[in-house]
């Protein structure tokens, strides 16, 4: 495969996580959707994002739910269970973000692609961290957002790309139990008996610092 087109699937892969983590897919609602009726229930955006990890963790743990996500993207280098745990991950990502204020379906070009890489840059944890420092944008937690609305659309979009690499580095085909292990990002958070479960829970409890 040329550089191009390992290019190109990539950021199929990861437009492909974005689509499901904002649009939602089967029986999971868009994250807006899915937002506001956590919400609703709960009657406090704390209380709400806290429901929304709870559930998804359950999903996460359920035997066979990548399955149940219908389409699940991917290509040869990353396993399909993997994509679906990176997508569930990211959309409860995406869940957090819209309790918190943020809006995953800006009408705006800019203000949707700054989400959008906000959103991936969590997805790495605290690699996330290097990730940025490495494309030479200086924030501290509660200001990316801030700082992203400064970086033009073609840096963001780069941003995005190289998220996928690491994601295949870390989580790709052919690393067996280890790898799997890897996608824990944070210490603590086990819930369940499950991997799937455990990254879930990680992800939205990263998110709930992050937003």
């Amino acid at each position: 495969m040329s550089k191009n087109q390992s290019d190109q699937s990539i950021s199929e892969w990861i437009d492909w996580l974005l689509n499901f983590a904002i649009n939602g897919c089967g029986v999971f609602p868009s994250a807006k959707q899915n937002a506001k009726d956590h919400l609703k229930r709960k009657g406090d955006p704390e209380s709400a994002i806290n429901s929304v990890i709870r559930r998804n963790t359950s999903y996460a743990t359920a035997t066979g739910f990548a399955t149940g996500l219908g389409g699940v993207a991917t290509i040869p280098l990353v396993p399909v269970s993997v994509t679906a745990s990176l997508g569930l991950g990211l959309y409860t990502i995406a869940c957090v973000a819209e309790l918190r204020g943020y809006d995953t379906e800006a009408k705006d070009k800019d203000e949707y692609a700054q989400v959008k890489t906000l959103m991936l840059i969590a997805l790495l944890g605290d690699g996330g961290k290097e990730l940025v420092k490495k494309a030479g944008i200086q924030a501290g937690k509660g200001v990316l957002y801030g700082v992203l609305k400064q970086v033009p659309n073609k840096v963001l979009i780069e941003i995005n790309k190289q998220v996928g690499f690491r994601l295949i580095a870390k989580y790709g085909a052919g690393r067996g139990v280890v790898t799997v292990m890897k996608m824990v990002p944070l210490a603590g958070g086990v819930v369940g008996g499950t991997l799937d479960g455990t990254f879930v829970y990680t992800c939205g409890q990263y998110a709930k610092t992050r937003f």
